[in-house]
């Protein structure tokens, strides 16, 4: 064997020792690459982590569930007192006596004619007191009103021979009476005035029209 064919075994043999060397983290494999290397591309790499479960957000999103549930409930039961409260059932007064042991303290409103001559009024502290009947009937059974304010509206007038239709609306008391919170009056109109007056007899205005209108003035007792 030639000397040159010893240099390049000795060169050879020297490279061989070159890739065993050790490297931190590993030994130098062919190409280069460490043993540490590939077994961290094996695994992942050095990214891979532990999956941990969230679990705070997920309460708080529990948690804003629970309290959007409770303000709803509250809303609907808010919605159905108020709705219960706000019912007005409408009855005539035969209608409204008949059923009023069934009705109770239920808010109410009741249809009828102003009886003439009923209308009383107190003024310390103010109320106003009237019976109405049933509408349409000249006799029969009545209901009394009170009306615990100083003002009633501009067409609540007692006047003679028509018949004033009034609305009040309110509750019955253990009495049997009606403690009425609002009322409202329907102003007859001339041609009612007019029927009203040929059918009492009293004779038309100049031209041929109503009668002026008599105002009865409520009375000043009968109010304890």
């Amino acid at each position: 064997m030639s000397r040159i064919d010893d240099e390049l075994e000795q060169a050879v043999s020297d490279a061989g020792g070159d890739r065993d060397e050790d490297i931190p983290g590993g030994r130098i494999g062919p190409g280069g690459a460490s043993a540490s290397g590939t077994s961290n591309q094996a695994t992942g790499g050095d990214d891979t982590r532990p999956v941990v479960a969230d679990t705070e957000p997920n309460q708080r999103s529990w948690g804003l569930l629970v309290g959007l549930c409770a303000l709803g409930a509250g809303i609907l039961v808010l919605v159905f007192n108020s709705t219960d409260e706000a019912v007005v059932y409408a009855y005539g007064v035969k209608d409204l006596n008949a059923k009023a042991a069934e009705l109770g303290e239920r808010q109410v409103r009741v249809i009828g004619d102003l009886v003439s001559g009923t209308l009383t009024r107190r003024d310390d502290p103010c109320e106003y007191r009237f019976n109405l009947r049933h509408t349409g009937d000249k006799a029969g059974e009545t209901l009394e009103v009170h009306y615990a304010q100083c003002v009633v509206p501009d067409q609540f007038r007692d006047v003679k021979g028509v018949q004033v239709e009034v609305t009040a609306e309110g509750r019955l008391a253990s009495g049997g009476h009606l403690e009425a919170s609002k009322i409202f009056a329907k102003c007859p109109s001339k041609y009612e005035m007019k029927e009203s007056a040929q059918a009492m007899g009293t004779p038309p205005e100049h031209g041929g029209g109503a009668p002026k209108p008599e105002f009865i003035a409520p009375r000043a007792e009968g109010i304890r």
